[in-house]
């Protein structure tokens, strides 16, 4: 056939591309029916055609005689099975096809996504960072104990962990497991004492006695964070409690709920309940106002053997402490600054602590000598904790300061910018281990 009458044929089935039309027979292909003689022409080409509901695609070519383009072509002339590539077929459908059928659209899972399921939450995982005060003070002392204090909170990445499941028999039951957290150190978790006195079991208490929830729950703590050293770790092991519970049950109670009951477990666990890296806290830690984090930088830690008392320790603490204005601390804090951070830096346990332990005030003095853009006690505990800008000086210090006969271990952790948040871990409801 000449050009003309491709192109009429090209205008009749109003396509886009210019179509090859040649004479003679098709070739035979594997697989389709065989039939002898010539049947006119055959059809060559990637055919596109517009459709008016989306933009042109390309679409495999059908089998029978109902579809479009062999309404305006005879039906011997193309063949279902014609070898010389696919040929396109209008979007819409033919008046004879009948009703649509609509093909199902696979879903694409989007990369990092967690599979959905129907099943409910058996068990639920928590990660549980430490803290430092970069500066404490007490204010005053209550009739029941328990000191009002004003403090900046900021979390750092040496982590316990608690994990929770549902069990068949009713009752709660706790296993601890010791994680060390430097090789070759020795046990510097410390005394952790019995279960039924742990924090994790308290706060799974109030959590059954706040919510009215039928207790059929097995816990694991898995320790990292040693014990007194003023890093927070029993408190913060709570707070990882009444979460990692509070996803195990539904959610039954708020942020605000969580905060609120985590003041009456203990001091610092309400600043672990917000789940925010750092905080100003005032009264027993339960007034919180959340601040920017300082950027990430290395803060090394030094754990001496012999560990501190908490209670003594805000028996001897001075309650004069005098730290800046109330508007320079929060100018300081606005800032997330190191260096605006380090000139409020106090904490009333340092006279005390240092009279008792001399050592501590050595390593702190060193610290500081070596670079440490802020450094002080962890809390009101016997570590004592130095910020570097970069991670290659802080393991430099980190290896100067190791080795002295008081101390049990060096730590070097980030400071956080982000909590993790408790994540639901799989596999069947647990039973109850045997006592």
């Amino acid at each position: 056939m000449d050009d003309a009458v491709a192109l009429l044929l090209d205008r009749l089935l109003r396509l886009r591309h210019r179509t090859a039309i040649c004479s003679g027979p098709p070739r035979k292909r594997d697989g389709g029916p065989r039939r002898g003689g010539p049947v006119g022409t055959g059809v060559r080409g990637d055919l596109s055609c517009r459709c008016k509901a989306r933009a042109d695609r390309h679409l495999r070519r059908g089998r029978g005689l109902g579809h479009r383009i062999r309404l305006w072509l005879a039906p011997g002339r193309l063949h279902s099975y014609h070898p010389d590539g696919p040929v396109v077929r209008p979007s819409h459908r033919p008046l004879d096809a009948g009703p649509a059928r609509k093909r199902p659209r696979a879903r694409i899972r989007k990369q990092g996504a967690r599979p959905r399921t129907d099943r409910p939450v058996t068990g639920v995982s928590v990660a549980c960072p430490a803290k430092v005060n970069l500066f404490l003070r007490i204010l005053a002392r209550e009739d029941t104990g328990y000191h009002q204090i004003e403090t900046l909170f900021q979390a750092i990445g040496l982590f316990d962990r608690v994990e929770v499941r549902r069990q068949t028999s009713t009752g709660i039951s706790l296993e601890i497991r010791r994680r060390e957290s430097v090789a070759g150190s020795g046990d510097i978790i410390g005394d952790l004492g019995e279960p039924e006195q742990n924090t994790v079991m308290k706060a799974a208490q109030a959590f059954f006695a706040t919510t009215g929830i039928t207790p059929a729950v097995s816990m694991s703590l898995t320790k990292r964070i040693p014990a007194g050293t003023g890093l927070g770790g029993g408190s913060s092991d709570g707070a990882g409690t009444l979460a990692a519970l509070n996803l195990l049950y539904g959610r039954p109670l708020t942020r605000s709920d969580l905060i609120e009951l985590g003041g009456r477990i203990g001091s610092d666990v309400p600043f672990f309940c917000a789940r925010v890296p750092a905080a100003l806290a005032w009264g027993r830690g339960d007034r919180l106002l959340p601040c920017p984090p300082p950027p990430a930088a290395r803060i090394v830690v030094v754990v001496p053997r012999d560990r501190a008392n908490t209670a003594a320790g805000y028996r001897e603490a001075s309650a004069g402490l005098d730290l800046p204005a109330a508007s320079a601390m929060l100018d300081g804090i606005d800032s997330a600054d190191w260096q605006r951070l380090a000139s409020l830096q106090a904490n009333v346990f340092e006279r005390p602590l240092f009279a008792r332990f001399r050592g501590l005030a050595v390593v702190r003095d060193s610290l500081e000598r070596r670079g440490a853009v802020l450094s002080g006690l962890t809390g009101s505990g016997s570590a004592v904790f130095g910020i570097f800008d970069r991670a290659r000086e802080a393991l430099r210090v980190a290896g100067e300061v190791r080795g002295g006969p008081w101390i049990a271990a060096v730590l070097v952790v980030p400071t956080l910018t982000t909590i993790p948040e408790p994540v639901p871990v799989s596999g069947a409801a647990g039973r109850a281990p045997a006592s």
